[in-house]
């Protein structure tokens, strides 16, 4: 079994109610990341039809699914300001070191989705099809390697 790395900063996330414990359910974490490829779905399509624009929202959530499912699995779940970047911080802590290349371009997927939803300038001229199948590709295997994992995820303990 590969477990998650013990991480001070998902104590210290616990400790000030960015995290909480919650009952662990391993078939809730399964549905969250069908949920993820559902997502991953809309994206393809969205590529499909040359709307570039759209898939900025679908592609960051099925990351922000993935981790959950992975917090979920472990009977814990984000909460409060900044919660989608928590997710992603407490997955990245503990998970990083099986699932980093599928984790790494997070960050960057949740402010596209930001700018996409709030935009400050004309957004189809900085999104680039090719990016995007590569965010496509990685995400997909993030949910594959979650997947994977789910089944020996333990629940939480401190």
């Amino acid at each position: 079994m590969i477990a998650p790395r013990p991480s001070p900063a998902v104590e210290s996330m616990l400790n000030s109610g960015q995290l909480s414990r919650i009952t662990a359910d391993s078939d809730l974490a399964a549905a969250m990341l069908d949920r993820a490829q559902a997502r991953l779905r809309s994206v393809r399509r969205a590529l499909d039809a040359d709307d570039l624009g759209e898939c900025a929202a679908p592609l960051w959530d099925a990351v922000r699914l993935t981790c959950t499912a992975l917090l979920q699995a472990q009977g814990l779940r984000t909460h409060g300001e900044g919660h989608h970047a928590s997710v992603l911080e407490a997955a990245n802590e503990q998970y990083g070191h099986i699932l980093g290349p599928g984790l790494k371009p997070g960050r960057r997927l949740k402010e596209s989705r930001r700018q996409a939803q709030y935009p400050t300038s004309v957004l189809s001229e900085r999104l680039d099809a090719t990016e995007i199948e590569e965010d496509v590709n990685t995400v997909a295997n993030l949910i594959d390697a979650s997947a994977r994992l789910l089944p020996d995820v333990p629940v939480y303990r401190s």
